[in-house]
């Protein structure tokens, strides 16, 4: 009974598949913010498409922190600029961010990343979003 269970934690463990880790970063001398890491099939599909800001911003969308982080799901994101590019997605803000605020920003993961040993693990449920998230002090 035990080499079974071994058997199967082994297959479960080897049959999983190693994403991409995804990287948020600010840039504060150029004002923007980047997220890395994201598959090339993926980028060139969205340099491919004509995919429009609001549609970058659902995917990969920066706000500021409430004074009440629990609020965070409910913040409206800055608007400012998208662009796509080989090794990842920019965003610059139209105005630029302010001095000492505290800014959050997520890129979604709407892909078949999160696979079954995951949900098996409990890391993720059916219906939430995965997303990796950047809190940063300007």
């Amino acid at each position: 009974m035990r080499k079974c269970i071994w058997l199967i934690a082994i297959l479960l463990t080897a049959c999983q598949h190693k994403a991409a880790t995804i990287t948020l970063s600010v840039n504060k001398a150029q004002g923007d913010v980047k997220v890395t890491g994201i598959a090339q099939e993926i980028l060139y599909t969205l340099k491919a498409d004509s995919v429009t800001n609001a549609m970058l911003q659902n995917l990969f969308p920066i706000s500021a922190m409430p004074a009440d982080t629990e609020m965070k799901n409910y913040q409206r994101p800055i608007r400012g600029e998208y662009q796509v590019s080989d090794n990842g997605i920019t965003f610059k803000p139209d105005t630029p961010f302010v001095i000492g605020k505290t800014y959050f920003a997520r890129y979604y993961i709407y892909s078949d990343e999160v696979n079954r040993l995951q949900l098996l693990q409990q890391k993720t449920m059916p219906g939430t979003p995965t997303y990796t998230e950047l809190i940063f002090k300007y």
